[in-house]
């Protein structure tokens, strides 16, 4: 009689530990998603808003050197075919600098950086 009360008295702390695991397992998996979606919001919003090269301030700043290559290169070669490919190269890389810049533009929310951008 007493082994078979000391077996359900296992039973009851195994099944009642198995359940405290599941839930405390349970619940960091879902604060783990949690997290997982917050960080990646804060991701795009730093990549859409803030200087990185894979945002829109630096797709700006990209092209904005590349057309800077070109004119220099313009300048510096003697081939007339050269020159005419720089020459479409820079105009094409001038239109999508004022694309980037137009979203650039949209995103901007200070007073200074409007300023900035006008001058």
């Amino acid at each position: 009689m007493i082994a078979k009360l000391r077996n359900m008295r296992v039973h009851k702390r195994l099944s009642t530990a198995f359940i405290i695991v599941s839930i405390i397992g349970s619940v960091a998996s879902v604060l783990g998603v949690l997290v997982l979606f917050i960080l990646s919001n804060n991701y795009d919003y730093a990549m859409k808003y803030y200087g990185f090269s894979q945002g829109d301030i630096g797709k700006a700043m990209t092209v904005l050197t590349e057309t800077r290559s070109c004119v220099r290169g313009a300048i510096g070669y003697d081939n007339i075919d050269e020159v005419n490919k720089l020459v479409t190269n820079y105009n094409e890389k001038k239109e999508a600098f004022y694309t980037y810049m137009e979203d650039v533009k949209k995103s901007m929310v200070t007073a200074e950086g409007k300023a900035s951008y006008e001058a």
